[in-house]
């Protein structure tokens, strides 16, 4: 099965790579989304400038699904990458969970290949030679597995999450993790239910040795921590979520609204 998205264009007026801020020019990006044995590849056609790296992350959003493994990025066509397209990629992965990979890019020749060479030693963005290198080992990868839940942002909700991740993990045979699992839990929406309003969505998804608790809702703000005072009866949520989990971030979504994830590390089987 194969299918195409019609190509976004997106234009940008960005200085070139090792070149002036006065040498300025017009580019157009045109991104297209591929399905190969499966497996949702993202084509990227002619120049990225920093304005493309928007919807390129809106596409893989929308393809980042939680039945796929991984979203290859196809560099092959591209002309043109500026280093500050690539730096902002690489705060789009660093926001959001690393399991699966949220941004890898194959394929990368010419100009495009040494930018990344020079901006990404360490390759903090996964890369493949091919696409096929990508896609094969995508489909060698089990499938991450993953249940969700909609809720309403009222004081129910941290309730009926409590319950969600309890009889999930006890299906997935983590029943060590159940009471971790539920205080983070519970933890997000509440943070959802003062902040946001509205409806919320919590996923759980168990990626290799990874367990992601993520949790959607309508608000564009981002949260930050704040130090809470003694007599402070909250203010105490993200701190407690970050003490318990290995990673946590939170990302806004393209289409509004926001995420905020956290995960733990599974233990090794006996």
């Amino acid at each position: 099965m194969t299918y195409e998205r019609a190509a976004v264009s997106i234009h940008d007026e960005t200085g070139a790579y090792g070149s002036t801020a006065d040498d300025r020019g017009r580019s157009e990006l045109s991104l297209r989304t591929v399905v190969r044995a499966g497996v949702p590849v993202l084509t990227l056609s002619g120049r990225l400038h920093r304005g493309g790296v928007g919807a390129v992350e809106a596409l893989l959003t929308q393809e980042l699904t939680c039945d796929h493994a991984t979203v290859p990025c196809d560099l092959s066509e591209l002309d043109y990458l500026s280093a500050r397209a690539l730096r902002n990629l690489i705060k789009v992965a660093a926001g959001r969970p690393g399991c699966p990979a949220p941004v890898v890019l194959c394929a990368a020749s010419g100009q495009p290949a040494r930018v990344l060479a020079a901006v990404d030693p360490g390759e903090r963005l996964t890369r493949y030679a091919t696409v096929a290198d990508a896609v094969a080992d995508a489909v060698a990868r089990d499938r991450p597995s993953w249940a969700q839940l909609s809720l309403t942002c009222d004081l129910a909700a941290p309730g009926w999450a409590r319950a969600f991740v309890t009889r999930v993990c006890t299906e997935w045979h983590l029943k060590g993790l159940v009471d971790e699992v539920r205080l983070l839990a519970s933890e997000l929406v509440t943070n959802a239910v003062v902040h946001a309003g509205g409806a919320a969505h919590i996923l759980l998804q168990r990626c290799g040795d990874q367990l992601t608790i993520a949790v959607r809702d309508g608000s564009d703000t981002l949260p930050t921590m704040r130090t809470a005072q003694s007599w402070d009866e909250g203010g105490r949520g993200l701190h407690l979520v970050e003490a318990l989990s290995s990673a946590d971030g939170s990302y806004p979504r393209p289409d509004g609204g926001k995420v905020v994830w956290c995960s733990i590390q599974l233990p090794h089987p006996s």
